[in-house]
């Protein structure tokens, strides 16, 4: 039994109580003050690290969206109708099939983040925008191991020299207590 299969029932609840409830609403809305400057362009929309679908609401609604997640357990509870099973360095899509990509609360479960960051520029479209939370190594994200999980934390400085070494411009980046909020595009130079 996965560490995802025991939390999924819980995890949905978890996030509705407070301090949880005033810690995400501060993240939403960070993430829609970023959507309002750059909207994403109509079109496929995918959701990377998708869970349970929480933070489908902060996103722009569209019908044709994919959630994706790695874990059955989570999905099972994920209210988006398209739906698939993938690990998020190494994506099931052709190049350039996305117009709007979200990763809510994924990196810190990623040790390959350039991997990552190279994988989602691949199916992301030319003039498409990338919206992602990372946490960084602060005292509050280190307590969440008591949950077991094993997370990796990024400064803004590491992940500000990847994105930019990996060909992404930032076009808008924000921060709550436990999350930083990037809003990224692709540069115009082949990956």
């Amino acid at each position: 039994m996965t560490f995802w299969r025991w939390k999924a029932p819980a995890y949905s609840l978890l996030r509705r109580l407070p301090p949880s409830r005033q810690i995400l609403a501060a993240e939403q809305k960070n993430i829609s003050l970023l959507l309002q400057q750059f909207p994403p362009s109509p079109g496929l929309h995918l959701d990377l690290g998708s869970g349970t679908g929480d933070n489908l609401s902060v996103l722009p609604f569209t019908t044709q969206r994919i959630a994706v997640d790695i874990e059955l357990s989570m999905l099972k509870r994920n209210p988006n109708s398209l739906q698939v099973i993938a690990h998020a360095e190494k994506l099931p899509f052709a190049a350039g099939s996305f117009s709007f990509i979200s990763a809510i609360g994924l990196l810190e479960y990623l040790n390959e983040f350039e991997i990552f960051f190279r994988e989602v520029r691949r199916v992301l479209q030319p003039e498409g925008y990338f919206l992602f939370t990372s946490s960084p190594p602060n005292w509050a994200n280190r307590l969440r191991v008591v949950w077991g999980e094993k997370l990796h934390f990024y400064t803004e400085e590491q992940l500000g020299n990847t994105l930019k070494g990996n060909g992404w411009k930032k076009l808008g980046h924000s921060r709550s207590w436990l999350q930083e909020q990037w809003l990224i595009g692709r540069e115009a130079f082949p990956a």
